[in-house]
């Protein structure tokens, strides 16, 4: 089955998913407003199930998004913006999830195109796996430095907690199979990809410690 194939197969599948969840969530609704003769424990279970519908109506519009973004029916808008701005941009998305807090360290002159709605997102995405495998880490950095690479120079941006040594950190291929993040990982890959980016996780001693998205810098002719 090819990608197009695939994409196609997640539309469908959100799509057939929603009618019946519908039904789900309408009945909770309905036994949520009959507060006479419910006891506590029945108005916290259906408040609970409610929740959990309200999860998988979220993962729901992220298989959607991500089977948009294959087909490449997603409009793309991007705008010059500066390394700062992008950084601050991934601060305040991570910051609405109530995540750790993420801190701009060094961040060189420059400008990449981005489209302000999807790259912020995908980045405070991948921060937010680095966050989930470090429970313990007070925080994380936001960095970024310029690579030379033909036929367009790169920016490196490494988002890694406040106390890892740089230096120490093992390059390897993203894990999209990353549970806790519904299909967040996945569709941040794909918003990079489409920017012209690419991401790879960072280890020390075997364990999650960072991630890293390399992006092409825009023209300043």
């Amino acid at each position: 089955m090819d990608l197009e194939a695939v994409s196609r197969l997640l539309s469908l599948t959100s799509h057939e998913l929603r009618s019946p969840l519908g039904v789900i969530r309408g009945y909770l609704k309905f036994l949520e407003q009959q507060h006479q003769g419910l006891s506590d424990q029945q108005r916290q279970v259906i408040a609970s199930s409610l929740k959990a519908t309200d999860r998988m109506v979220e993962i729901l519009g992220e298989v959607s998004a991500l089977a948009h973004l294959q087909r490449t029916e997603t409009p793309i808008d991007t705008k010059p913006t500066t390394l700062e701005a992008l950084a601050d941009a991934v601060i305040d998305d991570l910051s609405r999830d109530g995540a750790s807090a993420l801190r701009r360290g060094t961040l060189p002159d420059g400008q990449v195109l981005a489209d302000l709605a999807l790259l912020p997102p995908a980045l405070a995405t991948l921060a937010a796996a680095v966050s989930a495998a470090r429970p313990r880490e007070a925080g994380l950095t936001i960095s970024a430095h310029l690579e030379s690479v033909d036929p367009a120079p790169l920016v490196r941006i490494d988002i890694a907690g406040t106390s890892v040594m740089r230096t120490s950190l093992i390059e390897t291929p993203l894990n999209l199979l990353r549970g806790g993040l519904g299909l967040r990982l996945p569709l941040a890959a794909a918003v990079i990809d489409v920017h012209g980016g690419r991401v790879k996780e960072l280890r020390e001693s075997g364990r999650l410690a960072g991630m890293a998205a390399w992006l092409p810098m825009a023209s300043t002719r």
